[in-house]
């Protein structure tokens, strides 16, 4: 036999033995064992409207914050930047052919940028 064939067997010899053991219960205690388990099912139906209703309110501030961060995230990461003023101000130092003495010079300028901060 194989164990999945053993569990059932099993659970289904104590589903016998429970049917037989409430057949010798007397009606009182019959009785208090419904209520009981009425009153545990009332209990988790409780619970679980609780949940369904309190994700509500949850999953919309999720969605808003979700939406936020998309805008947000969108705004820092657009690449035209054709319209921006401070790039059409730049445009000719850009599109310039000749040379920059700054580029040519490049290493005294850090010198000496350098040396202000440390005097």
């Amino acid at each position: 036999m194989s164990k999945q064939q053993d569990d059932k067997t099993f659970l289904h010899k104590i589903d016998q033995h429970l049917d037989e053991s409430e057949q010798t219960l007397s009606a009182d205690v019959v009785s208090k064992l419904r209520q009981s388990r009425q009153v545990a099912l009332d209990k988790l139906d409780n619970q679980h409207q609780k949940w369904r209703t309190g994700g509500r309110p949850l999953g919309a501030l999720a969605m808003v914050m979700s939406v936020f961060v998309i805008m947000i995230g969108l705004k820092f990461m657009q690449t035209d930047s054709i319209g921006h003023p401070d790039t059409l101000n730049d445009l000719p130092l850009l599109t310039a052919t000749e040379e920059f003495e700054l580029y040519e010079e490049l290493e005294f300028y850090q010198w000496l940028e350098f040396e202000d901060r440390a005097g």
